[in-house]
């Protein structure tokens, strides 16, 4: 008799285990399903026509690259975003009237080296010292800059260069 009631005794300890396990399980799922639902992943940016052909010429006839390779790189960033070509064409003139009529611009790629998609930057090049070329750069954006740079600005900088001395 007592080996029946140990036997009882193991197989209702070894039932309300079992219980208690159906019922941790159960918790964690109902918990699970009771978290909040995360936050959707943006939408991808709506798909943009790629630049016409024309437009990348005649980028690639106005600016300067760094090299071969970088020149690709923008004019591959650029055939993918027609808004951001379509601002470097109205740059030119911008630029052309507050820099000067020759003033070069080079127009690189930035890798910020994260998650970030890279991004492009145009830098008129000047030979004049730092601050009179700063307030030209100032007036560009007062100007021009300011106003068109609102939903580009992420993807599009403008700056200053000095032509290397060798």
């Amino acid at each position: 008799m007592a080996g029946r009631l140990g036997s009882q005794e193991r197989r209702s300890r070894d039932h309300e285990q079992c219980k208690l396990a159906l019922r941790s399980a159960e918790f964690a799922i109902t918990s699970a399903l009771r978290q909040p639902t995360p936050p959707a992943d943006p939408p991808p940016v709506t798909a943009l026509p790629a630049a016409p052909r024309e437009t990348l010429d005649a980028i690639r006839m106005a600016y300067t690259f760094v090299d071969a390779s970088d020149e690709r790189v923008a004019l591959g960033i650029l055939s993918q975003r027609p808004d951001i070509a379509s601002v470097l064409l109205e740059a030119l003139p911008q630029v052309a009237a507050i820099f000067g009529e020759d003033a070069p611009v080079v127009l690189m790629t930035i890798d910020e080296h994260n998650r970030e998609p890279l991004r492009l930057s145009a830098c008129v090049q000047t030979t004049e010292p730092v601050p009179a070329a700063q307030e030209k750069l100032i007036a560009l954006y007062r100007a021009w800059w300011h106003g068109v740079s609102g939903e580009i600005d992420e993807a599009l900088s403008f700056g200053l260069t000095w032509p290397r001395v060798l």
